[in-house]
């Protein structure tokens, strides 16, 4: 009897227990469900209706999208991702009502305002991010009440304020991402004496200030270090070089200074270092390029010194972009950077290097990039830079290169950009050039080119989009084929030898911006004495930069220049010998800030219509047969800097309002007296 009393007793138990159970895991279900609806209250946007369509009580948390529950919790919610979903709003404060959420991702959508008090309570979670988003205010102390949080990401938000103290003392935190935000103040400086497993510390691009701590070494476990684009002072500390775990250190875009410590280049997994934009000096430690993992070297634009060592590239066979790019680096340019066969991108550009370009080069067969520009640079350029075949952008600009292009460059099927101005290049341009289909940008201006265009430049480049070849010795006439780089949005040809009538096919070119063909033999198109050029570049309705001057045009401007993009703010066509008068439609070209038209035979009077450009800075009609008086619509141009209408035959008086402009800074005026 006492037997079946006491099996009883235990069923009663038992069944009270698995009701009690019941009736908990029931009432914490409900309580995530409303959580969660709650956060669905407070979506103020949700453009592919994601949770506008799922998240409904007519089915289970567990099933909504982005939702997933714990099968060994009563089917709790354990983890939340809606990320990348485009949604905007806030987080309500029950949020922290999900008390066995592991992980929330909330990143990259729209979410704004503080983040609540009531997310202290999640004291199981582990994994945090809610990056790129738009949350403000300081990042909360009562972070560091999550003591299980191993991952945290706040980057790209607007975040203010210091570094939360409380958050250092989370001893199983392994990730702190808080880069691209306001936030300002000093690192502390125990921040790593409870951090034993932090492996990432990413605060780069906010405001923080101090020195780089010594400290920071006992972060032993760091594998990626960014501090950049900041504003910390001070040298780099030699204790960086006890971090022997760290693999990325990004420090660039501070106000550092002094030599490399050369420990940093005894870490022997360092596969990335960046320093660029440091006021770094002295020369750059020989070990630096015995670390055998580097994969990226970037130590641009600080004031190294010294010269590349000759087995430059034997100890660095996984190096795939270095960039020394603004320093004060001399000497020749080793050859030995054959070796360095994994690279594929090169920056030497912005220094001191003399000598020949390396033949070697040629070894480089998966180079993508190379910068040697504004270099003392002599010679020819080698034949065996046509064996990167891989290379889309090959610029050798500002040097004092000499010789012919390389037919063998014909081979670079991939290129994209070619800059070769400012070099003391000659011959013909090579025809493969007009064969690359990929080519967007060509410069070859400031050189000694000769002959002439292929009618047919354009056959083939569909993809340029910027052509400058000024300053050379080309001749004949500018191709009507131009129109097919329907692309083209600078053309730069001034300073040439061109002749025959600018095609007005140039018209045709929609997304032109700047045309520049001054200095040339040039005239116009038009059977009349019409510039027909004005009418058929209104067509264009980017245009903001046209220079015309010094060519033969010999014509009249037409009515229809007035026609011309309201984008349009630069005209030169200056000596010229252009006749007629103004049209009155040039007041409708309302965003143009220089004009020149100087040095012409215009006549007529001023029209009275300029009074509509009123962000005209620069006016210059000197040297033409202008009569009439001057308005008072000058008077409008309230932006005007320089103004130029002398040697003309203007008579009356001088407008005395124009004294009222006190953005002048230089006014020549000369009228005739008719008393």
């Amino acid at each position: 009897m006492e037997r079946v009393f006491c099996y009883f007793i235990s069923a009663l138990l038992l069944a009270t227990s698995m009701l009690a159970s019941f009736s908990l895991a029931k009432t914490n279900i409900s309580t995530d469900t409303m959580a969660l609806l709650e956060l669905k209250d407070h979506i103020t946007s949700d453009p592919y209706s994601i949770l506008a369509k799922n998240w409904s009580i007519s089915s289970s948390v567990c099933n909504w999208i982005g939702v997933t529950c714990s099968y060994t919790h009563h089917h709790r919610v354990r983890a939340l991702n809606i990320s990348n979903m485009g949604l905007a709003g806030s987080i309500p404060s029950n949020l922290g009502n999900l008390s066995f959420l592991v992980s929330l991702d909330m990143g990259n959508n729209s979410f704004h305002g503080h983040l609540p008090e009531g997310m202290a309570h999640l004291r199981r979670i582990r994994f945090i991010s809610l990056s790129h988003n738009n949350f403000t205010g300081e990042i909360p102390s009562w972070f560091g009440f999550l003591e299980k949080l191993q991952h945290l990401s706040l980057r790209n938000n607007s975040f203010t304020g210091f570094l939360p103290p409380p958050l250092f003392n989370i001893s199983g935190l392994g990730v702190i991402d808080f880069s691209e935000n306001n936030l300002s103040g000093i690192i502390p400086v125990d921040m790593c004496n409870n951090l034993p497993s932090l492996k990432r510390l990413l605060v780069s691009s906010n405001k923080l200030n101090g020195q780089i701590l010594s400290g920071i070494s006992k972060c032993w476990r760091l594998e990626v270090l960014s501090l950049s684009n900041n504003e910390f002072s001070g040298r780099i500390p030699r204790e960086v070089g006890n971090l022997q775990m760290l693999e990325e250190l990004y420090l660039g875009g501070n106000n550092l200074g002094g030599n490399i410590p050369k420990e940093i280049t005894s870490l022997p997994n360092l596969r990335t270092f960046s320093v660029l934009s440091s006021n770094l000096v002295g020369i750059i430690p020989a070990s630096m390029f015995n670390m055998s993992k580097l994969q990226y070297l970037h130590l641009g634009n600080n004031s190294l010194t010294g010269t590349l060592p000759e087995n430059l590239c034997d100890n660095l066979p996984k190096i795939e972009f270095l960039y020394l790019i603004k320093n004060k680096l001399h000497g020749q340019i080793p050859s030995n950077i054959g070796k360095c066969s994994s690279l594929r991108e090169l920056s030497l550009a912005r220094n001191r290097f003399t000598g020949f370009i390396p033949q070697e080069f040629g070894n480089l067969t998966i180079l993508e990039g190379l910068d040697i520009s504004v270099n003392n640079l002599t010679g020819e350029i080698p034949k065996e830079i046509g064996n990167l075949t891989m290379i889309q952008n090959l610029y050798l600009y500002e040097n004092n290169l000499t010789g012919f292009i390389p037919q063998e460059m014909g081979k670079l099927s991939k290129l994209e950009s070619l800059d070769l101005e400012l070099n003391r290049l000659g011959g013909p341009i090579p025809a493969w050039i007009f064969n690359i289909s990929t080519i967007q940008f060509l410069s070859l201006s400031a050189n000694s080119f000769f002959g002439s265009l292929p009618p047919n430049m354009c056959h083939v480049l569909k993809n340029l989009q910027g052509l400058y070849l000024a300053g050379n010795y080309l001749s004949g006439n500018i191709p009507m084929s131009i129109s097919n780089c329907s692309r083209l949005t600078i053309i730069t040809l001034l300073s040439n030898e061109f002749t025959g009538s600018i095609p007005d096919s140039l018209g045709n070119l929609r997304q032109l911006n700047v045309l520049q063909l001054s200095d040339n033999k040039l005239t116009s198109e038009s059977s009349s004495q019409e510039l027909s050029l004005f009418s058929s570049l209104a067509n264009c309705m980017l245009i903001r930069h046209i220079s015309l001057e010094r060519n033969p045009l010999n014509g009249v401007l037409p009515n229809s220049l007035g026609n011309l993009s309201s984008s349009i703010e630069i005209i030169y066509a200056f000596g010229s010998g252009i006749m007629g008068s103004i049209p009155g439609s040039i007041g409708n070209l309302s965003n143009l800030i220089a004009l020149r038209l100087d040095n012409n035979q215009l006549t007529g009077s001023i029209p009275t219509s300029v009074k509509g450009l009123g962000k005209l800075q620069g006016l210059y009609l000197h040297n033409n047969i202008i009569t009439g008086t001057l308005s008072t619509d000058l008077c409008n141009l309230r932006m005007l800097n320089d103004f130029n209408i002398s040697q003309n035959q203007i008579s009356g008086s001088i407008p005395g309002c124009l004294g009222n402009i006190t953005s002048i800074r230089s006014a020549t005026v000369s009228v005739t007296d008719q008393s």
